[in-house]
């Protein structure tokens, strides 16, 4: 265990070869639960660890429950102690406490990948992909688990899937893109199931309430403000720039291209009905920016839009540029992390950057 922010090792302790790929973690409160499976004598045990960086070990042993062998990989719900057990033809859910089966699907072909199955964060629905990549969602009756809903994602070849937090939505991820589903429909007609062979990529920025929403498409000129409740264009602002980056401070649209950072005032609310005003900085001077190789950088805005960070794709060093003294703040270097490569870049070099919800 690590103290990130003071890059200072907290503890170490050895945990016994999990069922789970890795060990499956909760947070609960100021603590943290992570469950482990592992079968002796014929028997599965499951553990329950309490994080305690003080103690020796620190992964302290809070419950521990016997079952009978099941097959598959193990999931678990510190919400609602279900276990589940996921194997290539069947899923069982059972209750912990108890050893009562909560649910036993016969016959499915789930996928194989990991991530292929979770409990949502408020142990109130299960949800497993399939080998054909549909997932199937389960709500938590106390006593028993009932159908809920099915999903298709759009994007072919999903490579996992995560509940958020308040379990209202699933997001998938994979090879050809992300999407938000939500879990209440029910998925669209197989024949109208569009898979996307490739992706374009979207800038979003949304102000304080969520009042306003901009899009915008990288290296492209055209602002979109969207209404966040109807989804239908408000506005388009042409910038006469190439888009970089953008974001919505105080009202106040901001967007960034290797040159400069122009501002619209979008009226009162944001509604962005009424933008009006431009206000220019020039930022050419970070680092090489505005010589020939300016579409090979990245450039990010920080929150409040007072600092801009920019690296050069493929390399390893970032700036912190002040907008308003325009002078460079910071430059850090990144260490090689890994070996080999990953699409044509080098492990370790910058593929993005974003600053943390804090601006710090």
């Amino acid at each position: 265990m690590y103290d990130i922010l003071k890059d200072v090792q907290l503890s170490e302790g050895t945990l016994l070869p999990s069922r789970a790929c890795n060990p499956l973690t909760h947070w609960g409160g100021d603590s943290l639960l992570l469950a482990t499976s592992f079968e002796i004598g014929g028997k599965i045990t499951i553990n329950i660890h309490d994080l305690q960086p003080t103690s020796s070990p620190p992964f302290l042993v809070t419950e521990s429950f016997l079952l009978q062998p099941h097959e598959g990989i193990f999931s678990f719900s510190p919400v609602s102690f279900h276990a589940s057990f996921f194997d290539i033809e069947d899923v069982v859910i059972l209750n912990v406490r108890d050893l009562e089966i909560l649910l036993r699907i016969d016959g499915t072909t789930r996928s194989n990948r990991e991530g292929s199955q979770c409990f949502s964060p408020d142990g109130r629905f299960f949800a497993y992909m399939t080998e054909a990549y549909e997932i199937h969602v389960w709500k938590n009756m106390c006593t028993v688990y009932v159908p809920w809903s099915n999903f298709v994602p759009q994007f072919p070849d999903p490579c996992g899937f995560a509940f958020s937090p308040s379990a209202i939505s699933i997001l998938s991820w994979g090879t050809y893109g992300i999407e938000l589903l939500e879990n209440h429909l029910r998925p669209p007609s197989p024949k109208n199931t569009r898979h996307h062979r490739r992706t374009v990529e979207h800038l979003v920025a949304y102000s304080a309430g969520g009042t306003c929403i901009a899009t915008a498409r990288p290296y492209e000129s055209v602002v979109t403000i969207l209404d966040p409740l109807l989804n239908t264009p408000q506005q388009y602002i042409n910038t006469n720039m190439r888009i970089r980056d953008i974001k919505i401070f105080d009202n106040v649209l901001f967007v960034a291209d290797e040159h400069e950072l122009v501002s619209w005032d979008l009226g009162a609310g944001g509604t962005g009905r009424d933008a009006h005003g431009v206000r220019r900085a020039t930022i050419d001077r970070i680092s090489g920016i505005g010589a020939a190789s300016v579409e090979t950088w990245w450039l990010k805005l920080s929150n409040d839009c007072s600092q801009i960070a920019a690296a050069a794709a493929g390399g390893r060093t970032v700036s912190l540029y002040d907008i308003k003294t325009q002078e460079i703040l910071n430059e850090c270097t990144m260490e090689n992390i890994g070996q080999g490569f990953l699409e044509g870049c080098a492990v370790g070099d910058i593929r993005d950057m974003r600053f943390s919800p804090d601006g710090r």
